[in-house]
């Protein structure tokens, strides 16, 4: 496949840059078409308010994936505690349906954040509802569910797009509290300085806009770390300086300076999505 049409479901608007940046822009590079989808708006934590907290990730996001190359889909859901329903996996499906992706990364469903396990969960089982000729099958009674009234709607919203061949699914590494001790790394892309650069300049867009509330430079509050050329080498955040961490120490594993890892998927072999064949 030339130009594979690649998508990216994030939990929050900064997840997708952190775990699969450099990767957006190899494919978007190459010509294929990309489009990150958040889940969230992120507007817990940090900043004066809950609403400013909002704007400022929903901005830094859209900045974010434009400086990668990909378009951007905001989802809206509430952020606290993103919950797996049947209700959002049919407006997943929707969306997957719309822009009929041949690969799609999201978060680990072992990960250790709910949110990241809960859009694992919705993705997969949006695919699933997606690649349905009939999606209502994969609904239990329909008729007697309490929300029957509003998942009727939203499968009739489905039926707008035809359903797609199964994409294959992966999962992107985060930088989530212990994660890495165990992540099933099976498929390494390496790239070159200039292609994690694009990464790191779109993770510090959230610096600028969304975690810098002191007045100061970026550089010095976060203490980056640049070559006499200005790229950044280190820092001291909770973002930047991590994921070059993390790129330096998949790009050693395959021989290369910086790397990302990611994890097959096997969730759809029990959803019915993968089928058996005659031979490899």
């Amino acid at each position: 496949m030339d130009n594979p049409r690649l998508m990216v479901f994030a939990a929050h608007t900064d997840d997708a840059q952190y775990g699969a940046g450099a990767t957006i822009v190899r494919y978007a590079k190459n010509g294929s078409e990309v489009m990150i989808v958040n889940m969230t708006d992120s507007e817990t934590g940090g900043a004066p308010s809950r609403e400013i907290r909002r704007q400022r990730m929903l901005e830094a996001g859209a900045e974010a994936a434009e400086t990668l190359g990909a378009k951007c889909h905001f989802m809206h859901y509430g952020g606290d505690t993103l919950d797996n329903c049947l209700i959002k996996q049919l407006q997943v499906a929707r969306v997957i349906r719309e822009f009929r992706p041949d690969i799609i990364i999201t978060h680990w469903l072992k990960d250790m954040h709910h949110d990241h396990v809960s859009t694992a969960l919705l993705t997969h089982y949006g695919v699933d509802f997606a690649i349905k000729e009939n999606p209502k099958e994969g609904i239990w009674n329909l008729d007697w569910h309490e929300n029957a009234v509003v998942l009727k709607q939203e499968l009739e919203e489905l039926k707008k797009f035809p359903p797609l061949p199964t994409p294959r699914i992966y999962a992107m590494e985060e930088y989530t509290t212990l994660q890495t001790l165990d992540f099933p790394a099976a498929a390494y892309l390496s790239f070159t300085a200039e292609e994690f650069e694009s990464k790191i300049e779109s993770l510090m867009i959230f610096n600028r806009i969304a975690f810098n509330d002191t007045g100061k430079e970026e550089d010095e509050v976060f203490k980056i770390v640049r070559t006499p050329e200005g790229r950044i080498v280190d820092a001291q955040d909770g973002l930047v300086g991590p994921a070059i961490h993390l790129g330096r120490i998949r790009g050693y594993i395959v021989g290369s300076y910086y790397a990302e890892a990611f994890a097959e998927s096997r969730f759809l072999g029990f959803l019915g999505g993968i089928k058996a064949k005659d031979s490899l």
